[in-house]
């Protein structure tokens, strides 16, 4: 298996349900034996100017984390109760149920921040979230309803979520 770092990333713009998403390799050709177009998927977001690759690949917190940094883009931060909705909705579409976001309290147990650096106060824990299960839950996951739930940095392993401050899917 090819490392995530050494994998082409894969973008589309967002189309209506029925249409198919155009997808096109941001490095190199595409290459039909590592192409999966249900691996990197990216879809602009019409309510704001931001943009989310969307990547079925399941990592680790800190892996996640990683790979977003490495192309310019940060693990997602959730707004409000919308977009939450509309990162489940398209994470259905690309075949996840569990998604790592931005979400952490690594530096303060029970503060959490966002690893974007911005704020937003708007939560969604699932009942009895977080608790911070054996004291080793630091990192946050957004679960197929829409809840939150804090796992393990280091160990679970979730599809993820990164966010570019702009919309980067268009024209690609």
């Amino acid at each position: 298996e090819r490392p995530l770092n050494d994998e082409p990333a894969v973008r589309s713009t967002e189309r209506p349900l029925n249409e198919e998403p155009a997808v096109r390799s941001t490095e190199r050709p595409l290459n039909d034996r590592f192409y999966d177009r249900n691996i990197y998927r990216c879809i602009d977001y019409s309510r704001s100017s931001r943009s989310y690759l969307f990547v079925n690949k399941q990592v680790t917190w800190n892996e996640a984390n990683n790979f977003c940094n490495r192309q310019g883009l940060h693990l997602v931060t959730i707004t409000d109760n919308y977009l939450n909705m509309w990162l489940i909705q398209k994470g259905l579409e690309v075949g996840s149920y569990d998604w790592w976001i931005g979400l952490h309290d690594r530096h303060h147990e029970g503060l959490f921040e966002w690893i974007g650096k911005m704020w937003s106060d708007f939560r969604r824990w699932g009942t009895g979230e977080p608790n911070n299960h054996d004291g080793r839950e630091d990192c946050v996951h957004l679960r197929a309803d829409g809840s939150w739930n804090d796992h393990t940095c280091h160990q679970q392993k979730f599809a993820f979520i990164c966010e570019s401050k702009r919309q980067k899917c268009s024209g690609m």
